[in-house]
């Protein structure tokens, strides 16, 4: 039972999917859950919330808008989500486009701390500023990411919640559950959210590409991929993905990421090898009307079965593949399959900060240094993790015009800085040497070829 706040909270409403025996119309009351399991996948929203309703498969749904504080475009972000969820519906259940839940709830907290995906529900945190205006593009950054943020979680509901590594069936609320398979699930979901956004008709082809684009030049640039293999990625995550460490880049590879692109290389190499005929898409389909199948006795995903269920599905061997890019630090071909696709990888430098000096810098107006690249200019002169840097060759340096100084000292060798480091000013004498490092760019180069990929 959930007992109403006191008077000074009059104003505050009560928001859950659990099954409501005895509630008052703001939502305070008796809800029964079938078990402590169930009680803890139902979060519960207690506030002066808004709710945006909207149906999507024939079941009704709302986006529980809590701490906006300014207007902004409701409809807009109703039409939206309801397309993006009404693409996930219909990329499980391409016939009877019906959700496997009869209801479900975006918890959007928008001053919150934590997210999370639930049976038939999620808790979301924004920036209030992503929410969408009346002049917002359909490009625009900060709301694009939002739309992501829906689509990623809502695409959960079915690839996690209801489809799941074998080592989560039953989970242990105890003690770490660990499992080779994040890569599987959140790699793929990443791969997924911005694509099924395309093809609802909520981005461009050029705004997806631009998402896919920034996911490689993460992945890429960081020197972690050379030491950790997607597959101890996912099953370290417990105990180094969400520890905050100076040597992050360096050391731990992101299971979203790398997930994402292994899942675009798959989708690409069985798209090239069908003639168009299969895609990724049929895998997980497949994955879904087999669990559909087995009912309650549903095992989960083994460890050992990736490769398998992908033969099964669409009769393309990838174990191979698997071996090298998922439990080997290989990555695939990405432009040549890019290509394949009808996309042209591009490439550009990366700022003069990170491309000189090998450092990249927090977002704040103090230049703290925030990574360190591997066997960069930085880190052979001593440069670490937390530094403030201060001057470049005698000279103050500020967000405004440290990109104008180090293009004015590009032909020089090394270069003299200055830091503070645990409020001591330190020199480092650094050696200006190009970074390997680079900024991915790609665009569509033939819109006939690439099987589907993109769409038409």
């Amino acid at each position: 039972r959930i007992k109403a706040p006191s008077e000074y909270c009059k104003k505050w409403s009560l928001a859950t999917t659990l099954e409501p025996e005895n509630v008052d119309k703001k939502g305070f009351g008796t809800y029964r859950a079938a078990h402590y399991e169930d009680l803890i996948d139902h979060p519960v929203e207690m506030g002066p919330w808004e709710a945006i309703d909207f149906v999507a498969g024939g079941v009704p749904h709302r986006i529980i808008v809590s701490g906006a504080g300014l207007d902004f475009d409701r409809e807009r972000l109703r039409r939206d989500v309801t397309k993006a969820c009404e693409s996930v519906i219909a990329f499980f259940e391409p016939q009877s486009k019906k959700p496997p839940f009869k209801r479900y709830d975006f918890y959007l907290n928008l001053s919150a701390a934590d997210y999370g995906e639930h049976a038939d529900s999620t808790a979301l945190i924004a920036s209030r500023f992503d929410l969408p205006q009346a002049d917002t593009g359909d490009d625009d950054e900060d709301y694009v990411r939002l739309l992501g943020l829906f689509c990623h979680e809502y695409f959960h509901a079915w690839w996690v919640k209801r489809i799941k590594p074998a080592a989560f069936i039953p989970y242990n609320l105890a003690a770490e559950t660990y499992t080779n398979l994040l890569w599987v699930f959140e790699g793929f979901t990443s791969y997924y959210d911005h694509l099924l956004l395309l093809r609802a008709g909520l981005i461009s082809r050029q705004t997806y590409l631009k998402e896919l684009a920034r996911t490689m030049t993460q992945h890429l640039s960081a020197a972690a991929r050379r030491h950790q293999t997607l597959a101890e990625s996912s099953f370290d995550a417990w105990i180094k993905y969400y520890k905050l460490r100076t040597n992050r880049n360096n050391a731990v590879v992101s299971y979203y990421d790398k997930g994402a692109l292994v899942a675009f290389a798959l989708d690409a190499l069985i798209r090239h090898d069908t003639q168009a005929a299969r895609s990724l898409d049929d895998v997980l389909r497949f994955a879904w009307e087999g669990f559909k199948s087995a009912g309650d006795d549903y095992a989960g995903m083994e460890e050992e079965e990736v490769g398998r269920l992908i033969y099964e599905a669409v009769g393309v061997a990838v174990d191979k593949k698997l071996d090298r890019w998922v439990y080997g630090c290989d990555e695939p071909d990405y432009e040549k399959l890019l290509r394949q696709q009808g996309v042209e990888f591009g490439q550009k430098p990366l700022p003069l900060v990170r491309s000189m000096l090998g450092l990249t810098l927090g977002a704040d107006s103090a230049l703290g240094i925030r990574s360190v690249d591997e066997d960069g200019p930085a880190q052979k002169a001593g440069l670490s993790v937390g530094d403030e840097l201060v001057a470049i060759e005698g000279l103050k340096v500020n967000k405004g015009n440290l990109e104008k100084m180090l293009k004015r000292l590009a032909a020089k060798k090394r270069l003299r800085v200055h830091v503070f480091r645990d409020d001591c000013l330190m020199e480092f004498d650094v050696p200006a040497e190009p970074a390997a490092a680079f900024e991915v760019q790609l665009k569509v180069n033939n819109a006939e070829l690439g099987y589907g990929f993109l769409g038409k």
